[in-house]
């Protein structure tokens, strides 16, 4: 089962497609398709390229918030493999809600965080303009998502960015994906699902107090 975002190409075709950024409807059409792929016994393959869910009055008012927990609740669920991989921009809740995967990988060149930089240096500084310095700030590359154990694998890109030769781009995608589904289909569904459950666990830093 393949799940993802679409930004398009120009400037027409990102402003059809909301800019990558799915409403509240999307994200319930991706768990009724996560139910399918439960139910057939498919592998989910999500490709991530959205800088945020849509942030607007009529998304929030239809429940945004609650479908993309839903569909991280839903992926959580699922005992079929699950692999997502972020080909441009995987951001805030947007990216997660399809991307709570037993596999994350990343296209050399992409980033990942939790709030795109502009928004991040107009909440923090009052002052979009700053936004080098809030993605530096993100740690939002490949590199560092894979140091930090948000990712499994960078994935190569050609010469010059994807863009250059995406015919390549996607043979070194496929190549990625096929390896990692190999991998992953030696596991029980049992522990399909605790392996992404401990994947998720395991990330970040926590202090505990008695």
């Amino acid at each position: 089962m393949i799940v993802g975002h679409q930004k398009g190409r120009n400037i027409q075709e990102r402003q059809f497609r909301n800019f990558g950024m799915a409403k509240p409807e999307g994200y319930r059409k991706v768990i009724r398709l996560f139910d399918m792929a439960e139910r057939f016994r498919m592998p989910v393959i999500s490709f991530v390229d959205t800088p945020a869910a849509d942030p607007g009055v009529e998304s929030e008012s239809r429940g945004i918030s609650e479908a993309i927990a839903a569909g991280m609740f839903k992926m959580f669920e699922l005992t079929v493999p699950t692999i997502a991989i972020v080909i441009g921009e995987g951001g805030s809740g947007g990216a997660i809600g399809i991307a709570a995967s037993n596999r994350v990988l990343m296209q050399e060149h992409s980033v990942y965080s939790v709030i795109p930089p502009e928004g991040c240096a107009a909440i923090l500084w009052r002052m979009p303009e700053r936004g080098a310095e809030a993605a530096q700030a993100l740690k939002l590359t490949a590199e560092s998502a894979l140091e930090f154990g948000i990712i499994d694998e960078i994935v190569s890109e050609p010469l010059g960015g994807a863009h250059r030769d995406p015919i390549e781009a996607a043979m070194l995608v496929k190549e990625a994906i096929h390896r990692h589904l190999a991998d992953l289909n030696t596991l029980t569904t049992l522990e399909v699902k605790e392996q992404r459950y401990q994947k998720f666990r395991s990330i970040g830093i926590f202090e505990g107090s008695s």
